[in-house]
């Protein structure tokens, strides 16, 4: 008897167990892409960071908004 209602508790573990990472894994799946947007997003801003501290990119984009005020600039970047 005792053995049988230990079945059955062990069972019923297992099931709610089972369900329970079936739940989370479901949940993990969901969540994934918005994860990955976040990560590249997050990874981007990093890049265009870089690139606005970088001398050749601020020097590049000063000569840009020369030249959309009309003035040339003599010289060359490397």
């Amino acid at each position: 008897m005792y053995a049988n209602k230990a079945n059955n508790l062990t069972t019923q573990n297992m099931t709610l167990y089972t369900t329970q990472q079936q739940q989370k894994q479901a949940q993990n799946a969901a969540m994934l892409p918005f994860i990955t947007d976040k990560y590249k997003t997050e990874q981007e801003k990093i890049k265009a960071q870089e690139a606005l501290n970088d001398p050749q990119t601020q020097i590049k984009s000063t000569l840009e908004e020369f030249t959309k005020l009309g003035v040339t600039a003599t010289g060359s970047l490397p």
